[in-house]
């Protein structure tokens, strides 16, 4: 039913029961020998205010918010429509405002509020080795396959490395950074794939077949997502590798939920700079912790891995230890405050200024002093 009308016919009706009741206390004045003017007004009298009565009457119906807003609206739209100029900068001014806390407000929920795509995301670690400052450091492949062989906090611990690649076959050459990794690397996220399957341990070998696996964004754009991807051949740096699988949508990982290839690490180990300690590639860690072992007892087992790696390779690892992070905090790292501040600023001021410059990629979550790249 129209507001409006409902509200004339209400005032109708209030009015009519007003003139009633006053009608009746005439007349029963008036036969109490009053005169009839004498009477209408005694009778007013003792009625009290009919406008605050109406007022209080309307208060009751429930209906006299809405008439308060829209006597706002209508007199909002005269003054916009008589100051023309005026109301462009206020709609400007309010459109900025909702979009900026729209936008940041949508950064903040993915980075700060919406959990981690992962099984039990609060039993995943960054590891990181630090250096003889506090620094944190990537590790060698040597110091990572110790730890993974000597530590019992674990069910799973994986490593990746970038490695810069070239498409070729799948229209004009495209070039891209994968990911080398362990096959526990993905054991580590439990990550799942959307079609075939991931590498095995026996994938992961000095020579074992060119198999990949694919990101989900990947294989939507340089493929369209055809479904026959499983066990197509691709040409990448000039050498055929098969399609064994395509990872889901909500894998992520430091930026590797977008447009990757994962390729199994242990192709790598006859290269000699996997056998150093000191040389790169330099790995990036990341391990799942057993249900029963706490944060604090996994630091504590790989500081203790980390001495006796510094007391047996000093050359490579004196003064270094082995720190510890869950995925989330790694992820976030400063960011966290600078977020909330930016949301509380926005949020304050209906308004948005976009910063003059942003930190440098080394300067974010997983930076580091030998790096100026965020590979993963």
């Amino acid at each position: 039913m129209n507001i409006f009308r409902w509200k004339q016919r209400k005032d109708k009706e209030l009015n009519a029961e007003i003139r009633s009741h006053l009608d009746a206390a005439v007349r029963e004045r008036i036969a109490r020998s009053e005169a009839p003017d004498e009477a209408r007004a005694n009778a007013l009298r003792e009625f009290g205010n009919v406008g605050l009565v109406k007022e209080v009457t309307r208060e009751m119906w429930g209906g006299a918010a809405l008439e308060r807003l829209g006597q706002d609206l209508r007199f909002g739209v005269r003054i916009l429509r008589k100051n023309p100029g005026f109301s462009l900068i206020a709609i400007l001014t309010l459109a900025l405002g909702i979009g900026a806390n729209t936008a940041i407000f949508s950064v903040v929920n993915g980075v700060l509020l919406r959990p981690l795509p992962y099984a039990h995301p609060d039993r995943i670690v960054a590891l990181w080795q630090t250096s003889k400052a506090g620094d944190r450091v990537q590790m060698a492949y040597p110091n990572f396959a110790d730890l993974q062989a000597r530590q019992n906090v674990f069910d799973a611990m994986g490593a990746a490395v970038p490695v810069g690649m070239i498409l070729t076959g799948e229209g004009e050459p495209q070039r891209f950074v994968g990911k080398w990794i362990t096959s526990s690397f993905f054991t580590a996220l439990e990550a799942q794939p959307q079609l075939g399957r991931l590498f095995t341990a026996a994938e992961d070998q000095r020579d074992c077949e060119r198999v990949i696996v694919l990101t989900h964004g990947f294989w939507q754009q340089h493929f369209g997502g055809r479904a026959d991807i499983i066990g197509k051949t691709v040409t990448l740096s000039g050498e055929p590798w098969t399609v064994i699988g395509v990872l889901r949508p909500d894998f992520e990982y430091y930026g590797t939920g977008g447009n990757n290839i994962f390729y199994p690490m242990g192709r790598l180990l006859n290269q000699e700079y996997m056998h150093s300690r000191t040389a790169n590639p330099l790995l990036w860690l990341v391990a799942r912790m057993k249900p029963q072992v706490t944060l604090q007892q996994a630091q504590a087992e790989m500081a203790n891995l980390a001495a006796r790696l510094a007391a047996q390779h000093p050359e490579a690892n004196a003064g270094k230890s082995v720190r510890l992070l869950s995925l989330f905090e790694d992820y976030v790292g400063d960011l966290r405050s600078a977020f909330l501040t930016l949301l509380g600023a926005v949020d304050a001021r209906r308004g948005f200024r976009f910063p003059t410059s942003f930190p440098a990629i080394r300067d974010l979550p997983g930076g580091s002093e030998s790096d100026t790249s965020n590979p993963l």
